[in-house]
């Protein structure tokens, strides 16, 4: 097959980016041709075997010109699937239009107020099960963002573990961006002040100074704002729970990575947090009163924990893996291309 994939953010890298150019390399891999129509800018993260096709997104989507700009470079691919990533290029191609023989795919990776943008579309790939029970729409499939995770460095993991060998245990790990919609807010205010558990956060965003503010004005000693870290793998190594608290989330791609590593997790009911986790694990966002309930549960029966923990662990073998999303993306191309 021909891939066609469309990705309309310029210049930002994050899990939209990362996961596009994950899943064009290991289809090239497995020997489709593909194509990413993507600012120039992307250029230096192209993998191995896919062809970069420059694309000025930057105009307004509701732009004739950029749809009929659009339209013509389909035209001259002429691929077997368009796959846009995201609601913007989503609604371009629906106005755009594209060739006869080509079949549209879409992927929602977020809860929206409406998603217009991907009611012409062939089929819609829901990252979580919640977008999915939202789009009205004839051919939707859950799709979980599934990760390859590198097996961590054991010497760092042993220094990780030292460091937190004289801070209060059990050790708990929350990571993303430090900004509004990860909640890291809500976790601190719901963090117990009982001298029991230390909490590491690891991030950098515009919310860092309100948080600082926070752990002075509750007098949290006992948690820490480490800043951006590379060795996410090593941390979830050497904590003893990941705790999910956002407010809106569309995977979290972290939550496969502590799965996979085996770490217990709790978390707020976003993305795919309730297709993987027991109710009795999840709470609702930005319940402060919920939140502190199942971290203080954690906090003292970590063992339950970690029981109640395995039927996700299982799941996250089968379904949350990079070659399972892979598999799945591949079939729904399949499906589509053969019936066209």
């Amino acid at each position: 097959m021909k891939i066609c994939y469309l990705l309309a953010t310029v210049s930002d890298w994050g899990g939209l980016e990362k996961h596009t150019f994950d899943v064009a390399g290991a289809m090239a891999n497995r020997g489709h041709e593909v194509v990413v129509l993507c600012d120039p800018s992307y250029r230096r993260y192209c993998p191995e075997g896919v062809t970069i096709c420059d694309f000025d997104w930057s105009g307004n989507r509701r732009n004739p010109w950029v749809w009929f700009r659009l339209r013509k470079v389909l035209e001259r691919l002429a691929p077997d699937i368009v796959h846009a990533q995201a609601d913007k290029p989503a609604y371009m191609l629906t106005k755009s239009g594209c060739p006869k023989a080509t079949v549209t795919v879409g992927t929602v990776h977020n809860i929206k107020s409406n998603y217009r943008a991907y009611n012409n579309l062939r089929a819609l790939i829901a990252v979580s099960g919640m977008i999915a029970k939202q789009l009205n729409h004839a051919a939707v499939t859950v799709v979980h963002n599934g990760v390859n995770f590198p097996q961590p460095d054991l010497n760092r993991v042993d220094e990780l573990k030292k460091f937190l060998s004289d801070k209060p245990a059990p050790h708990f790990v929350a990571i993303g961006r430090l900004v509004e919609a990860k909640g890291f807010d809500v976790l601190l205010q719901a963090w117990p002040n009982s001298g029991k558990g230390t909490l590491v956060v690891l991030g950098d965003g515009k919310e860092r100074e309100n948080l600082e503010r926070l752990c002075r004005e509750r007098q949290l000693d006992s948690v820490i704002l480490k800043g951006h870290s590379t060795e996410v793998a090593e941390w979830l190594a050497a904590s003893d729970c990941l705790i999910i608290s956002s407010r809106n989330e569309g995977g979290p791609y972290v939550l496969s990575e502590a799965l996979l590593s085996q770490l217990p997790v709790i978390g707020t009911r976003v993305g795919m947090v309730p297709d993987i986790l027991p109710p009795s694990l999840v709470v609702e966002p930005g319940s402060i009163p919920e939140l502190n309930a199942l971290i203080e549960a954690a906090i003292h029966n970590l063992e339950q924990l970690k029981d109640q923990c395995a039927p996700a662990f299982a799941k996250a073998n089968e379904c949350l893996t990079f070659d399972a999303m892979m598999n799945a993306t591949e079939s729904v191309y399949l499906k589509l291309v053969n019936r066209a």
